[in-house]
């Protein structure tokens, strides 16, 4: 796949999020979506709207929460791992993007949970360590009056890991033989 796929802009959701009454923010619900998706290979995206959205019933559709989820869909199954969890860009403040962070974490674990997934032991060894490491860092508290590059870096170590980690557990649930169709 010689095009990357791109999420639309993490601002443009959590204005249309919040726009719409979300009990959620953008990272939680881009959480909430990959776990389900994960957790059931493919899930509708009114049922993900549903969980993210107060009288998603009478929700014709957001463009830009339509997008997120093609999107989305897309870079899970892209064999060149271009999946990113959406999250606050390098210019928003540290604590901020590590809250994100979490909130991200905590949305997949309930999107797995929503798919049926209650328990790591449901995984295989590591996609279980991984689950395990996801929802210690889905209660993570961040505070560092002025964070420098040590902390900068740790952060993007973590986010990788979480990347990856997501990929991981969605590649373990998928199951052999399920492999890039065209849906």
């Amino acid at each position: 796949m010689s095009d990357t796929i791109v999420l639309p802009e993490y601002g443009e959701i959590d204005e249309t999020l919040s726009s719409l009454r979300s009990r959620v923010d953008a990272p939680e619900s881009h959480g909430i979506l990959c776990g389900m998706i994960s957790a059931g290979g493919r899930c509708d995206d009114r049922d993900w709207m549903a969980q993210v959205v107060p009288d998603a019933g009478k929700l014709d559709g957001s463009v830009s929460l339509q997008a997120l989820y093609d999107a989305t869909l897309l870079q899970l199954d892209d064999p060149q791992m271009s999946f990113q969890p959406l999250l606050p860009g390098e210019d928003a403040d540290l604590a901020l993007r590590t809250e994100a962070l979490a909130h991200w974490c905590s949305g997949f674990l309930y999107g797995l949970g929503l798919g049926g997934v209650t328990e790591a032991t449901q995984l295989p060894g590591e996609a279980a360590e991984v689950l395990g490491d996801i929802a210690k860092i889905a209660s993570v508290d961040y505070e560092v009056e002025e964070p420098g590059e040590e902390e900068e870096r740790a952060y993007a170590e973590v986010v990788e890991y979480v990347r990856v980690g997501a990929l991981l557990v969605f590649e373990s649930l998928r199951g052999p033989g399920e492999s890039d169709t065209v849906h």
